[in-house]
C-alpha cells in the first residue's frame, strides 16, 4: 500500500510506480499532480485500489486500464480529464466502485 493522499504533492505521476509488482493500493488523491495518467500503472496486476481523484490530471483515461486483472476501486473525479470512458472498463469483472465526475465551470 502506498498512501500519499492530502500531501500537496506537485508534478507528474512517476511511470516507475508501474514497476512495483505487489502493490495493492495506490492512493494519490487530493494533491496537485498534473500531466497524463501513465499507462505503466496497468503493469501492477495486483492493484486493487487506484485513487487519482482531486488533482489536475489531463488527457484521457488510458484504454489500457481495461487490462487491470484485479482492480476493485477506481476514483478519477475532480481532474481535467477529457474524452470518453474506455469501453474496456465496462468489462472489468472485479471492478466494484468506479467514480468519475465532470468538472463544471461556475
Amino acid at each position: 500500500t502506498l498512501i500519499l493522499e492530502d500531501n500537496k504533492i506537485k508534478g507528474t505521476i512517476p511511470h516507475e510506480y508501474g514497476d512495483i509488482p505487489l502493490l495493492e493500493h495506490l492512493l494519490l488523491g487530493n494533491n496537485i499532480l498534473n500531466g497524463t495518467i501513465p499507462t505503466s500503472l496497468v503493469n501492477i496486476q495486483s492493484l486493487l485500489t487506484l485513487e487519482l481523484h482531486s488533482n489536475v490530471l489531463t488527457g484521457t483515461i488510458p484504454p489500457e486500464f481495461g487490462n487491470f486483472a484485479n482492480l476493485r476501486v477506481l476514483y478519477l473525479y475532480n481532474n481535467k480529464l477529457t474524452g470518453t470512458i474506455p469501453q474496456a472498463l465496462y468489462y472489468l469483472k472485479t471492478l466494484e466502485d468506479l467514480y468519475f465526475q465532470k468538472k463544471t465551470k461556475p
